[in-house]
């Protein structure tokens, strides 16, 4: 992603002259570019792993009926649905009182997506889970999208220069589409190096948070 991004930013700087403003506005989307990947990656499992998950290892049985598997996918919209104004709201009310910049939103959206895969990784050698404790995954992970999508994708558009600002979404959503094709395959790569899935996705996830929090003040220095 920087190599392509970098590559296309000294074609612009010598046709069109960015200046050192633009250039550090640049640095700051593509910093938070990283670790979106990383959530991504990991979040993205839902439609592949996760989903093999609660088809195998978990009871679904709810009275008489089986809860099909694909009902589970319904979890996040309708925590989005739920919780998200109430998200936003909370935000607002904070950030009067506090400075929480939007590298520490993004932190808190990592540790969320991290304990989630914490969880999974203690339940998944046991067989027969009940079916709240993937409700509880999913509401750990739906958390972790409210708190680092709606804020990274609004200060990407607020902090892109006003020349580049297409270019630049566009490079914000090509985050989405490569940790998209990494979420795909890193099952076949962990599984190849004998790493358990849910394991290496809780630390990368849980170190990813830790990183974010102190290369905070140096990220936002760039747009001071």
């Amino acid at each position: 992603l920087c190599l392509i991004v970098s590559s296309v930013i000294i074609y612009k700087s010598k046709s069109q002259q960015i200046t050192a403003e633009e250039t550090k506005s640049i640095q700051y989307i593509l910093y938070l570019g990283i670790f979106s990947v990383i959530f991504w990656m990991g979040f993205e499992q839902a439609g592949g792993s996760l989903t093999l998950f609660t088809d195998t290892k978990v009871n679904r049985n709810l009275f008489n009926f089986t809860i099909p598997t694909t009902f589970f996918l319904a979890i996040n919209p309708l925590i989005i649905i739920t919780l998200g104004m109430i998200l936003a709201r909370l935000w607002t009310r904070l950030e009067k009182n506090y400075a929480i910049t939007t590298p520490l939103k993004m932190s808190g959206g990592l540790f969320l997506l991290g304990l989630g895969f914490f969880v999974l990784a203690i339940l998944q050698n046991k067989d027969q889970i009940h079916f709240s404790w993937i409700i509880l995954i999913y509401f750990f992970h739906t958390l972790g999208e409210l708190c680092l999508s709606p804020t990274s994708l609004s200060k990407v558009s607020s902090v892109a220069p006003d020349r580049l600002r297409s270019f630049m979404l566009g490079v914000w959503f090509l985050t989405f589409a490569i940790a998209s094709y990494l979420a795909g395959m890193l099952p076949i790569i962990t599984q190849s190096f004998n790493v358990n899935l849910f394991s290496f996705l809780a630390i990368i996830s849980i170190v990813s948070c830790i990183v974010l929090i102190f290369l905070n003040k140096f990220i936002n220095k760039l747009i001071l």
